[in-house]
């Protein structure tokens, strides 16, 4: 497989948001009339465990899937199982509507670049072209397995390279015109065509040998070899109306109506809300789909407003002038008091400390031990409680919480904060300590620069915590804090560093070899130059394997190897947090999706 390239290592890095999830038989949804209300309040710092964790919102108390439970389901299918849809309600309680109609505004962090999927490029899990168009299958947010959108079922053959997608029947485009196969075949193969740039299908390169109908109603996709992830890559991809613009030739989509909006009849989706109108600041508008396919919104309209800071996100929901709006970490003491519920979700980003592991420039982490040492020193918990205010998952292992294959009660290697233990490792590694509190070898002091970007004023606080933790057991460290195109430059170009952190995101897929494959690199992630042959194998088999409890298998044992080795210490995984005003119900915000239900938002 193809490793990504860097314009999407390096949007990970900095946070991007990604989308993905399962499945069932019942093509519609149920409502269910929720519990007593109760409200998220801050929290403290979470270790998942084996209970299923507990969602909560304002309307309801819904039973979640922790990771563990999670991965005992299959996600994928075994070859010649045909996967229905699922639950597209995630699980969550819908509450029945009192009201209907009306106005609700998204405060947004950017409008979107263009109104055509097929030039904006993935979208943050808010932006309003979520709810405009769709794709065949969307994230669970509990699992990031597949849940059926456009597509009812899907199925793998008996060689495992051949997927068969089955569209829903009955369902329209916003202009009246009938969803069928050859859409969601011009679409897919759209976002292949490198004259488009669509940097997340580029995973794909050189796997997808074919894409093409059967019928109105069927989609097959071949592939060269087996590719279990190939719902969770390709099948999240918006589809879009071939007869608006199969026959629009790639350089003229950009100044097509359909693209900048200036014909709105021809920005047409299949989600339960249509585009309207794109206002001169970026604020998108769109009206309620009375015939969507999954039931009439029960909004009359739905709004999207950039904001341009996160302090003005938060003073426009307080003064209830938006109604969502995504929050930085420190937020939740802004709205004490005020009628709006904070939610928090997981996430799959993790905060990633780096080692250089080049033997020539920083022959101090060639030792294992110096490595485990470096984590062991780390109060993580209380790194998160402070930095963080508590709104972080610190957990074993290399995969988010909300990954069917993260698995952290089978994971041997913990490393839970045990100063003594770093102590008796460094001195075991023969870094002893000197009179004046520092460690030295062969006349060489345990000193080193840690880097981290200026911009991001959670990361500069956290090294000013490891440096005084470091210090604790005789370890000096040097801060280096920078603009991120400096932190860029040294990562992937010059190498000119020894320590590093910053925040990565894995995608919807548990594969991990953009970090670290052998073959990934600078151009991708692995910037630490980490490389272990057993690791890169099993890497290749895990994405080839399509029953789902071998695979689990496999990536268990990929987390097992890298904790052992440690290039890169997983401090915690940062969960998002999203204010919704108590008089919005339904509103599900998650790390993944956050329209899967919006016909069935109402206000009060």
């Amino acid at each position: 497989m193809k490793v990504m390239g860097i314009t999407f290592a390096l949007a990970v890095l900095l946070g991007a948001g990604v989308v993905a999830a399962f499945t069932m038989t019942d093509n519609r949804r149920q409502t269910v009339v929720p519990s007593a209300p109760a409200t998220l309040q801050p929290r403290a710092v979470r270790t998942p465990t084996s209970e299923p964790a507990t969602a909560t919102s304002g309307d309801s108390v819904v039973a979640g899937v922790s990771a563990t439970a999670a991965t005992a389901q299959a996600p994928a299918g075994s070859p010649g199982e045909v996967r229905l849809g699922g639950d597209r309600l995630m699980g969550r309680a819908i509450a029945q509507p009192e009201n209907a109609g009306g106005k609700l505004v998204i405060g947004v962090n950017a409008a979107p670049t263009s109104l055509n999927p097929l030039l904006a490029g993935p979208q943050p899990v808010d932006s309003i072209l979520n709810a405009i168009f769709e794709p065949l299958i969307e994230p669970h947010p509990d699992t990031l397995q597949p849940v059926g959108v456009l597509a009812e079922s899907w199925s793998v053959d008996a060689r495992g390279t051949l997927w068969t997608f089955n569209l829903r029947a009955g369902i329209t485009w916003h202009d009246g015109q009938p969803l069928t196969a050859a859409d969601a075949v011009f679409s897919l193969q759209s976002y292949l065509d490198p004259t488009y740039g669509y940097a997340s299908a580029s995973a794909l390169d050189g796997i997808v040998t074919a894409i093409e109908a059967d019928g109105d109603l069927a989609v097959r996709v071949s592939t060269v070899e087996p590719y279990a992830d190939l719902p969770v890559v390709l099948g999240i991809l918006p589809i879009v109306a071939a007869h608006i613009f199969g026959d629009v030739p790639p350089e003229y989509l950009p100044l097509h109506g359909g693209s900048t909006g200036a014909a709105p009849e021809a920005v047409v989706g299949t989600g339960p809300f249509q585009f309207t109108a794109l206002d001169a600041d970026g604020t998108v508008h769109a009206t309620a789909y009375a015939p969507y396919w999954d039931g009439a919104p029960v909004l009359e309209e739905l709004v999207a407003q950039p904001v341009g800071s996160q302090s003005e996100m938060i003073e426009l929901l307080r003064a209830q002038e938006i109604d969502v709006g995504t929050l930085p970490a420190g937020a939740a003491p802004a709205f004490e008091g005020l009628d709006v519920r904070i939610a928090d979700y997981a996430l799959t980003g993790f905060t990633m400390l780096g080692f250089n592991l080049n033997s020539n420039t920083t022959p101090m982490f060639q030792d294992a031990r110096v490595r485990e040492a470096l984590l062991l020193a780390l109060d993580r918990d209380g790194m998160a409680q402070q930095a963080r205010f508590g709104y972080a998952d610190v957990m074993p292992g290399t995969l988010p919480p909300n990954s069917w294959a993260a698995n952290p009660d089978s994971l041997s290697a913990t490393y839970p904060f045990d100063p003594a233990r770093a102590r008796q490792l460094l001195d075991d590694a023969g870094w002893t300590t000197g009179t004046n509190g520092a460690r030295t070898k062969d006349g060489r002091e345990l000193a080193f620069q840690l880097v981290t970007n200026s911009e991001n004023v959670i990361r500069v606080e956290y090294l000013e915590l490891i440096q005084e933790q470091w210090r604790s057991v005789g370890v000096q460290v040097e801060l280096v804090i920078e603009p991120f195109a400096d932190v860029e430059r040294r990562l992937t170009e010059s190498g000119d560093f020894d320590a590093f952190l910053l925040g990565y995101s894995w995608g919807l897929s548990p594969d991990q070899s953009a970090v670290w494959g052998c073959a990934s690199g600078r151009p991708a992630a692995n910037f630490t130059g980490y490389c272990n042959r057993n690791v890169d194998n099993l890497l290749v088999r895990a994405q080839r394997e399509l029953d789902g409890d071998r695979r689990a298998a496999l990536y268990l044992e990929i987390q097992e190897l890298v904790l052992a080795e440690l290039p890169v210490a997983v401090l915690d995984f940062p969960r998002g947090l999203t204010g919704v005003a108590a008089h919005v119900h339904n509103v599900y915000p998650t790390g993944v999706s956050l329209y899967f239900n919006a016909e069935t938002w109402w206000l009060d």
